[in-house]
């Protein structure tokens, strides 16, 4: 599966991503998180590997709120967004998914 490495924020940074590839019989440790929520035809970009990607007004003020703030140490904080990590073009693995 996909999973979403969510960057600390640094200041008022937009969104920053990272996407990762891992098995589940790793057992990975990540959070969950549903986009299925907003107007989807209303989109503000985050940027995922460096690249602008539009998502959901939504989804970007939910991954603003989920951002380790801390000044020390901040973490990276892994998710799984079904928005982010399922090609949603592709119907055999959004169905499977």
């Amino acid at each position: 599966i996909r999973l979403v490495i969510l960057e600390p924020v640094r200041g008022e940074d937009p969104v920053r991503c990272r996407l990762i590839h891992v098995s589940l019989d790793d057992n990975p440790q990540y959070e969950s998180l549903s986009y299925a929520w907003g107007d989807s035809s209303v989109t503000t970009p985050i940027y995922i590997d460096g690249k602008a990607i539009p998502v959901t007004e939504n989804l970007e003020s939910a991954l603003v709120n989920l951002r380790d703030e801390s000044l020390e140490n901040p973490k990276d904080r892994v998710l799984w967004v079904d928005a982010i990590c399922i090609n949603q073009m592709h119907i055999p693995e959004r169905n499977d998914q």
